[in-house]
C-alpha cells in the first residue's frame, strides 16, 4: 500500500510590511525529499503620510530571496522564470483611479482568484468569472545558488510600476537533504526600484524641476530607511 504524501509545509511566519506589495509562499510535497513551491504576489500603488501630505509610489521592481535550510533549489528546477502575466480588474484599464482604488482592485482581484481556485462551479461560471480580470505583463529572472535562489521581477516598459496580481505561479522543486527543512522568502528592494507617483498636501507643487528631483530623492529615501526595510514581505515555511 502506498504512503500518504506528507503535509504541506507549515506556514510558521508570515509578515507584510508594506502595502505596495502582498505575498504568500505555500509549499506541497510530492515525494518525502521533493516539495513544490508556490508563490502569490500582488502589486499595487500605496500611500504614506509624510510631512503633514501623502506621497503614492509603486515598484518598478522587486527581488524574492529564498533561505534554505537542509534543502537546495538547483537552477534547472527553478520555473518561474520569463514573461508572465498580472491579473488585474478589466474595469481598472478603462477608467482613472483615485488614490484608494488601485488597492482596492488589486485585494478584489486576489480575494476573487482565491475564491475561484476553491469553486467547484461549470466551465461557464469559470470563464465568467475570467472575464472580470485583464492583464499586465512582466519580466522575471532567476539567479543564487542552490542554497540562496532568487528571483527579480521587473515591469514592462510599457508599465510605470508592477500592478497586479499572480496567484500561486510555481517557483520550483524544493530537493530535501534532510529534516528540518527550512524555507524562509523575503522581497526586498533598493531606492532604484521606487517610483514616486504622486505628491498631495505638502504646498509644493509649484517648485522648479530641480528642486523637485531632491525632493524625490529625500522622499525615496525616507521610504527605504523608514519603510521598505530590510524586507517588505517575509515568510518562513517548515517541513519536520
Amino acid at each position: 500500500m502506498q504512503k500518504p504524501l506528507p503535509q504541506p509545509l507549515r506556514v510558521v511566519q508570515l509578515e507584510n510590511k508594506s502595502g505596495c506589495l502582498y505575498m504568500e509562499l505555500n509549499g506541497e510535497p510530492k515525494s518525502p525529499r521533493h516539495i513544490d513551491l508556490y508563490l502569490t504576489v500582488s502589486f499595487k500603488e500605496d500611500w504614506e503620510s509624510f510631512l503633514g501630505g501623502q506621497v503614492k509610489f509603486g515598484l518598478k521592481s522587486a527581488k524574492l530571496k529564498l533561505k534554505l535550510t537542509n534543502g537546495v533549489m538547483p537552477y534547472d528546477s527553478r520555473k518561474l522564470t520569463g514573461s508572465r502575466q498580472l491579473l488585474i480588474h478589466t474595469d481598472r484599464q478603462n477608467r482613472e483611479v483615485n488614490k484608494s482604488q488601485n488597492s482596492t482592485d488589486c485585494d478584489a482581484a486576489l480575494s476573487e482568484i482565491k475564491a475561484k481556485a476553491k469553486a467547484t462551479g461549470t466551465g461557464e461560471q469559470k470563464a465568467d468569472m475570467m472575464n472580470k480580470f485583464g492583464v499586465t505583463a512582466y519580466q522575471v529572472t532567476t539567479q543564487g545558488e542552490p542554497e540562496n535562489p532568487s528571483w527579480t521581477f521587473t515591469k514592462e516598459r510599457s508599465q510605470p510600476v508592477l500592478i497586479g496580481v499572480s496567484y500561486r505561479e510555481k517557483l520550483g522543486t524544493l530537493y530535501v537533504t534532510k529534516k528540518p527543512c527550512i524555507v524562509t522568502g523575503f522581497f526586498e528592494i533598493s531606492k532604484k526600484d521606487i517610483l514616486l507617483r504622486d505628491i498631495q498636501g505638502l504646498g509644493l507643487e509649484d517648485i522648479n524641476s530641480n528642486k523637485r528631483v531632491v525632493l524625490n530623492t529625500m522622499i525615496t529615501q525616507w521610504l527605504i530607511d523608514t519603510k521598505l526595510t530590510p524586507y517588505l514581505s517575509q515568510a518562513v515555511l517548515l517541513y519536520d
